[in-house]
């Protein structure tokens, strides 16, 4: 990873788990802070009911984008 920021990877998703998808989990500084010491980054993750747009959908590319604080 030469971007710290940001981990690249894939995913699959769909009823049968079978759809592969490009996945990027953007890093914000406390998310990113935590990562560089190893820590858990599950409180970085914005709860679901989150109006913030943290996350993206494109089924048409099959890409998904992360935003963690």
């Amino acid at each position: 990873m030469n971007d710290k920021r940001k981990i690249e990877t894939k995913a699959w998703i769909g009823k049968t788990g079978q759809t592969e998808f490009k996945a990027t989990v953007h890093f914000g500084k406390k998310a990113l802070s935590k990562y560089a010491k190893g820590m858990e980054l599950t409180e970085c993750i914005p709860d679901l009911e989150s109006q913030a747009e943290w996350i993206e959908i494109d089924l048409e590319n099959k890409n998904i984008e992360i935003k963690i604080d």
